[in-house]
C-alpha cells in the first residue's frame, strides 16, 4: 500500500477548505448543488422527522448509539428521496415506508417505498449532494448531527456557540450505506474521483489500528504565537505554514521561514486503519491479474472487518501524491497520484443464493422473484430422485466416478456446524481427498467444484506454501508498519479450497493447515500480532502416488508420503486406478468423442430434468440457499444407528487384529463425525431439518466405498504399535544406518530392496526411515534419494 498516513508536508499555506477546494482538489460541478446552510436544515429535519410506520428510527438510533458511547450513525442513503416531500407531510405519506436491506440493481427502489409526491425517478437534493461532492457534505451533516441530538434531548439552546456544542458532544460519524449501481475495483477511473462510490471486493490484508491528527495546535518558535489546524479526515496529512501570521510587535524581529512545530499533547487525534481491497475472483478476467486499492477507515469503522470479508464498500475514491511517504518530496505539483478509498460504510456482500456467474453484478431481485425461487427450491427438494439429479448434475463431461460425484456433492452442501455450550466450535464443513492415477479426471474435478462453489479459491500444490495457504505478516514500505494479509484458506472462508498436486507440497507447508482442516482457525503470532482468522472452508485435495501411478506390485504404503496426521483430517478418502477394462474403456472413448463432436452439448445445458441433471445455475442457486437456510440434526434414532456402526467396526477390527498380534484401529472419533457431517448433507440436498436412518444409511455405504476401501489397501491405518512392533522398527532404523554411511547418500528404494532381501519387513522399513527423516538424521531429497546427516 502505498500510503503515507498522517504524514505532514511543508508547502504553502492551503487554500480555504469552506470553498470546496481541498489542497488543490476541487469538486466536480456543485454550481446545482445546495449551500451549506441549506444541507445543513434538510438535513435536520430528515433525520427528525423520517418514520417508518410511526417509528422514528434515526432519531431513536442518534439517541440510542450516543447514550452508549457509540458515536455513530448508519444512514440507507435511498431513504433520502423523501426530502421531495415536505417535512410536515412524511409521517401521513410515509407510514409505511419499509426497506428490506437487498441491494437494486442501479435504481431507487423508490415505488415500493414511498408515494403521494414523491417522484421515483427523481433523486432529492441531498442524494445528489452526497453522490456528487461526499467530501463537502458529509462534515457539514456531521456537525448538524451534534445539534439535532442536543434539541432532541433537550439541551440545545438558542444562542449556543459551536464551541459548546464540540464540548457537549464529541463528533459523530455519518456512516452511509448505498445502493447505487456498483463499481469494479478495474472501473474506478477519474471520472468518479472525489465521487460517492459502491465497490465490491474481499479484505486480504488488514494494518493495526493508528492515530491521525484531526486538529493540529502549532507554536511559533520565535513569536510563541499558537494556530489550530483543522485537518480534513478523508486526507492522509496536512501542511504547515511556512510563514508566520503575527505581525511584529515594534522592534521585534520577523518570524523566520518555517517557524511552526507541532504541540502533540494539545492536538486532537482519531482511530485510523489502512487495508487492501481486492477484486473478487468471478470478476477478475480470465488470465487477468486481480487488482486492489487501498482502503481507509477512520473512527467507528477501525476493527470492524478483517481479512477474508467479502463487502460492498461505500467510499470515496481519493489521490495523493504518489512521493507523499517522503518529507521531502520534489513533486510539489502533485501531478502523479495514487488513488484511495474513503470509507463512509461497509455492506455485507450481495444475496448468498445468486448465481456468481452472472453478467451483472447485482441482480434486480423483488421479493416476489425470491419467493418463486424459494418454491422452486422446495418443489426440487420434495423429488423421489433429488440425490440422483445432483449427482448427474456434478460434472456432468466426466463419465461414470458416481460414487466421488455424490461425495463431491456432499462436500458442496456441506454438513452442519455446532457451537457448544463451552464455547468450542465443531466444524460442518467436509475434506476429501483424491488420490490416484493420472488421467482419472481428478483436476476436472477441482475445475469444476470451483466453478460452482459460493465461494471457492483454486490452488496448487507445487506453488503454495504454508503462509500463502494461511496467512502472512506483510510489512508496508510507506510507513514500516506491519499488516497481516490472510491465505487462500482466509480468503475461502465459507466456501471450499481446491488444492491440486497436493502431494507436491513440503511437509513443513502441510502440516501448517493442520489446525485450519480440523478447527477450521488460523493461530498467528509473529511481529507483535497475536489473532485467530477463521477458515471455516472445505479442501477438496488432488494427489498422485509417489512414483507416478500406482504399482500393483507394490503396498500401497510405500507409495504416497502423506503421514496419518494429515490423513485422518479428510472425511473421505478415494483411491482413483487407471483400471484396464474393455467394456469400461469403451464407454469412457464413446463418452469423450460426443463431447468433442458437440452431439452431448445439449444435454449439458439442458434444464429439463427428464435429462437427468439440473441446469448450472440452478444448481449454484440451490447450494447457496441450503447452504444458508438449511442446518439439519441427527434424529434419535439415526444416533443410534451411527453409534452402533461405529462400535461395531471397531470391535470387527479389534478380533481381526488380535489374530495377527497387532492393535491398529481404521477409524477414529474423526471418521464418527465424518459420518455425521456426510448424512447431514444428504439431509440438506433434500432441504429436511432432521437428517434420518435414511440418510445415515446412505452416508455409511459412501463411507465404507471411500475411506474403508483406504483403510483395507493400508493407505489410512492409525497405529498403535504394540511392544513388538516398535521393536521391529528400531531394528529397521540400525539396519538403515548401518546401509547408509555418514554423508553418504543411496536411493530410498535401493535401500528398502536391500534390505527385504536379508528378512526386513518393508512395512516397518518404511515407518523406520520417515521417523529418521523426522529426527534429522535422514535428508529425503527431490530425486528421492537419502543423504546421511549423523
Amino acid at each position: 500500500m502505498q500510503s503515507s498516513i498522517g504524514t505532514i508536508y511543508y508547502s504553502n499555506p492551503p487554500r480555504d477548505l469552506e470553498k470546496g477546494d481541498w489542497n488543490g482538489d476541487t469538486v466536480n460541478n456543485t454550481t446545482d448543488l445546495l449551500s451549506a446552510e441549506e444541507c445543513r436544515n434538510k438535513f435536520s429535519n430528515f433525520i427528525k422527522n423520517f418514520n417508518q410506520s410511526g417509528d422514528y428510527i434515526y432519531r431513536e438510533m442518534l439517541i440510542n448509539n450516543v447514550s452508549i458511547g457509540e458515536y455513530t450513525l448508519r444512514l440507507e442513503l435511498h431513504h433520502l428521496s423523501i426530502d421531495e416531500v415536505s417535512c410536515s407531510e412524511i409521517g401521513e405519506h410515509t407510514e409505511n415506508a419499509s426497506y428490506d436491506g437487498s441491494l437494486i440493481n442501479g435504481r431507487e427502489n423508490d415505488s415500493e417505498n414511498f408515494h403521494n409526491g414523491v417522484r421515483n425517478n427523481e433523486l432529492s437534493c441531498l442524494i445528489k449532494c452526497f453522490k456528487n461532492a461526499p467530501l463537502k457534505y458529509i462534515p457539514i451533516c456531521e456537525g448538524a448531527l451534534k445539534r439535532v441530538y442536543l434539541e432532541l434531548v433537550g439541551k440545545h439552546k438558542k444562542e449556543i456557540t459551536e464551541e459548546e456544542i464540540n464540548r457537549l458532544v464529541p463528533d459523530i460519524q455519518l456512516q452511509i450505506v448505498s445502493n447505487q449501481e456498483p463499481t469494479l475495483i478495474r472501473d474506478l477511473k477519474s471520472n468518479v474521483m472525489e465521487k460517492l462510490v459502491t465497490v465490491p471486493g474481499i479484505v486480504i490484508q488488514s494494518s493495526k489500528p493508528q492515530k491521525k491528527a484531526s486538529k493540529l495546535k502549532i507554536l511559533c518558535r520565535q513569536c510563541k504565537g499558537t494556530r489550530n489546524i483543522a485537518i480534513p479526515i478523508w486526507r492522509q496529512g496536512t501542511i504547515l505554514p511556512r510563514v508566520c501570521n503575527t505581525a511584529p510587535i515594534g522592534e521585534a524581529p520577523k518570524c523566520p521561514l518555517d517557524p511552526y512545530f507541532t504541540l502533540s499533547d494539545e492536538s486532537e487525534y482519531i482511530d485510523i486503519q489502512s487495508m487492501k481491497f481486492q477484486e473478487l475472483p468471478e470478476h477478475v478476467p480470465t488470465g487477468d491479474i486481480p487488482r486492489h486499492i487501498s482502503l481507509h477507515m477512520t473512527r467507528g469503522l477501525v476493527d470492524k472487518v478483517i481479512p477474508g470479508n467479502r463487502l460492498y464498500v461505500v467510499g470515496v475514491l481519493s489521490s495523493t501524491d504518489k512521493e507523499s511517504s517522503k518529507v521531502h518530496s520534489n513533486s510539489r505539483n502533485g501531478s502523479l497520484r495514487t488513488s484511495y478509498l474513503y470509507v463512509i460504510g461497509v455492506m455485507n456482500y450481495g444475496s448468498n443464493w445468486s448465481s456468481k456467474n452472472t453478467k451483472t453484478l447485482m441482480r434486480s431481485s423483488s421479493m416476489s422473484n425470491q419467493y418463486n425461487e424459494i418454491e422452486e427450491f422446495r418443489r426440487i427438494s420434495s423429488l423421489p430422485n433429488i440425490h440422483e439429479l445432483i449427482v448427474n448434475s456434478i460434472a456432468p463431461a466426466i463419465y461414470g466416478n458416481e460414487t466421488i460425484k455424490q461425495a463431491i456433492a456432499c462436500l458442496l452442501f456441506s454438513g452442519s456446524s455446532k457451537c457448544l455450550p463451552d464455547g468450542n466450535r465443531i466444524r460442518g464443513d467436509l475434506n476429501i481427498l483424491l488420490l490416484g492415477d493420472p488421467s482419472t479426471a481428478k483436476s476436472q474435478l477441482l475445475k469444476f467444484v470451483e466453478q460452482v462453489a459460493p465461494i471457492c479459491i483454486y490452488t496448487s500444490g507445487k506453488g503454495s506454501s504454508a503462509a500463502g495457504l494461511t496467512a502472512a505478516i506483510v510489512r508496508d514500505h510507506a510507513n514500516g508498519v506491519y499488516a497481516l494479509e490472510g491465505g487462500a484458506m482466509v480468503l475461502a472462508d465459507g466456501g471450499v479450497v481446491c488444492i491440486d498436486e497436493f502431494d507436491k507440497m513440503r511437509d513443513d507447508d502441510r502440516v501448517a493447515i493442520h489446525e485450519a482442516m480440523e478447527q477450521q482457525t488460523i493461530s498467528i503470532a509473529k511481529a507483535g500480532i497475536t489473532t485467530i482468522l477463521k477458515a471455516r472452508c472445505s479442501v477438496l485435495a488432488a494427489a498422485n502416488p509417489t512414483f507416478g501411478s500406482y504399482d500393483d506390485s507394490k503396498d500401497l504404503t510405500q507409495q504416497h508420503d502423506f503421514e496419518s496426521t494429515i490423513l485422518s483430517r479428510f472425511d473421505l478418502i478415494f483411491l482413483l486406478k487407471d483400471e484396464k477394462n474393455v467394456d469400461r474403456d469403451r464407454l469412457i472413448a464413446s463418452h469423450i468423442v460426443e463431447l468433442h463432436s458437440g452431439s452431448n452439448g445439449k444435454t449439458n445445458v439442458s434444464n429439463s430434468e427428464s435429462t437427468g441433471s439440473l441446469q448450472f445455475e440452478l444448481l449454484q442457486k440451490y447450494i447457496n440457499y441450503c447452504r444458508e437456510f438449511v442446518h439439519p440434526r441427527l434424529s434419535l434414532d439415526a444416533a443410534a444407528i451411527l453409534e452402533n456402526f461405529y462400535v461395531q467396526i471397531r470391535e470387527d477390527n479389534r478380533e481381526k487384529t488380535n489374530k495377527a498380534n497387532k492393535e491398529r484401529i481404521p477409524i477414529t472419533v474423526r471418521q464418527l463425525e465424518a459420518i455425521t457431517r456426510i448424512a447431514e448433507s444428504f439431509a440438506k440436498m433434500e432441504m429436511q431439518v432432521i437428517a434420518n436412518e435414511k440418510h445415515v444409511e446412505m452416508a455409511i455405504k459412501l463411507f465404507k466405498n471411500a475411506t474403508i476401501e483406504a483403510i483395507k489397501s493400508n493407505i489410512l491405518l492409525l497405529d498403535n504399535l504394540s511392544p513388538a512392533e516398535q521393536s521391529a522398527i528400531i531394528d529397521a532404523e540400525v539396519a538403515i544406518k548401518n546401509r547408509i554411511p555418514i554423508k553418504a547418500r543411496a536411493g530410498k528404494t535401493t535401500i528398502i530392496k536391500d534390505l527385504v532381501l536379508v528378512g526386513y519387513d518393508p512395512y516397518y522399513l518404511s515407518k523406520a526411515m520417515k521417523i529418521l527423516i523426522q529426527k534429522g538424521d535422514l535428508i529425503e531429497r527431490s530425486d528421492f534419494s537419502i543423504f546421511r546427516v549423523k
